[in-house]
């Protein structure tokens, strides 16, 4: 078992935000034969795989040897942190990123026995096999070297954290003013074209409008300037 400095553990939350957003990104955009940028950010990282394997490698790594434990913790832990941020996501943008209602014993689509049972399998596996060699990688680097890179890295995530959260509740505010007058949905279309543009992939994370209906939306007001 490895015992991670604060700094280490930084540096591997965003390798492992980082691994997130690969597999989340080739796996839609196989699905849909077309890059699809996958996650609320801009920047090449999902937080919720860096958070999500730091908490099942804290509460798991001190019972590796008991694969049973570390299977029910990594499935409990991860389940209460996915169900956390799937309710402060949707209460706070409106938006829903994942939704598990069609899966047997979910609670209201944030979390459900299937998924649950995965992140259990998936626990025994990151802690057996791919935290080894990640440990031993960031091991080769020396305290200065690592507080460097997450300084940089930290720089990086807090803009694109900032800007991300700016895009999407601008998006919201747009969407709640389309009943405004026609007087004023002009300003209204050209903001919303201006973001969807700028962040396409707003419209893949299940906002309250489906994409269909966003864009829908944006051909009426179009046709009603015209009249």
């Amino acid at each position: 078992m490895y015992i991670h400095e604060i700094y280490q553990w930084v540096f591997i939350f965003f390798i492992y935000s980082f691994f997130g957003w690969i597999w989340e990104t080739s796996y839609k955009s196989i699905q849909q034969r077309k890059f699809i940028n996958r996650g609320f950010l801009n920047g090449p990282w999902l937080p919720i795989y860096g958070f999500g394997a730091l908490i099942i490698l804290f509460v798991t790594l001190p019972y590796q040897e008991n694969h049973v434990l570390v299977f029910l913790l990594g499935a409990i832990f991860a389940s209460i942190f996915e169900f956390i941020v799937g309710y402060g996501m949707e209460k706070l943008f409106h938006a829903r990123y994942w939704d598990y209602s069609h899966l047997p014993l979910n609670i209201k689509g944030y979390i459900a026995l299937p998924i649950s049972l995965v992140w259990g399998l998936f626990s025994l596996i990151l802690v057996n096999i791919i935290d080894v060699p990640i440990s031993r990688f960031v091991a080769q680097f020396t305290a200065p070297q690592l507080i460097v890179l997450d300084i940089i890295l930290a720089v990086l995530f807090v803009i694109d954290v900032v800007l991300s959260t700016i895009q999407a509740l601008d998006l919201k505010t747009i969407l709640k003013k389309i009943e405004l007058p026609i007087e004023n949905q002009t300003k209204i279309l050209t903001k919303a074209e201006k973001i969807l543009k700028r962040n396409p992939n707003l419209l893949s994370h299940r906002h309250q409008l489906s994409e269909i209906e966003i864009k829908n939306i944006l051909k009426e007001l179009k046709e009603q300037m015209k009249n």
